[in-house]
């Protein structure tokens, strides 16, 4: 007789709450059993109850584990360029990339989770730019408020006041304004910083001092 033995013990749920210090900053919270998960932001404030998020993120969480998302496989790395003489060829640099900023806002009833934009660092300017994190709230609003689009530059010289102004405003109150009542608008966007220039390469220079080192090698 074969022993069959039992099926493992199903994960448990771990289930993590980040509350920020300070409350105008966005929540988080995570639910995972095993390798899957699922995370929502939220901002504390307008009723909202703990419980009802956590039973709508593991009601989440199940849906996940009943349909797992298919990962694909990574595609096969490109085949290398055929080889250059030594004294010519220079690996291209990789171009920068722009730095962004990603901001929370509304809410996506299918998802169940915040709406998001990348908008370019450089449109936001800022008497700190280690202020992002405090500026978060503003530019939510202000997007959900439909004030701006994330496509121009904006300045914000008093976060703080700001912040204080636009607390207790809701998206459908900033129809009463506009986006200059809260922040400075104009053509003041910085360039995107440029690549550093190629080297150039001498190609007689280089094939003397290949000479020179043979011949110093022979003697």
């Amino acid at each position: 007789m074969v022993d069959k033995k039992a099926p493992p013990p199903a994960p448990p749920m771990i289930i993590t709450l980040t509350l920020p210090a300070d409350e105008s900053e966005a929540c988080a919270l995570l639910i995972q059993r095993g390798e899957l998960a699922h995370v929502r932001l939220f901002f504390r404030g307008n009723g909202l109850d703990i419980q009802t998020l956590m039973n709508d993120a593991a009601e989440s969480l199940d849906a996940v584990e009943a349909a797992p998302p298919v990962i694909p496989a990574p595609p096969e790395p490109p085949k290398p360029a055929p080889a250059q003489p030594a004294s010519t060829y220079v690996p291209p640099k990789p171009k920068p990339e722009e730095p962004m900023l990603t901001v929370p806002y509304g809410f996506n009833k299918t998802t169940k989770m915040p709406n998001e934009m990348r908008i370019p660092v450089r449109f936001i300017q800022l008497p700190d730019m280690r202020q992002q994190s405090e500026v978060l709230p503003i530019l939510s609003k202000l997007i959900e408020g439909k004030l701006w689009d994330g496509k121009s530059a904006i300045r914000i010289d008093d976060v703080a006041g700001v912040a204080n102004r636009l607390k207790h405003l809701t998206a459908k109150d900033l129809i009463l304004f506009n986006l200059a009542d809260f922040a400075q608008v104009g053509d003041f966007i910085p360039p995107p910083a440029a690549p550093d220039p190629e080297p150039v390469i001498d190609a007689e220079e280089i094939e003397e001092e290949e000479a020179d080192e043979l011949e110093e090698v022979e003697e």
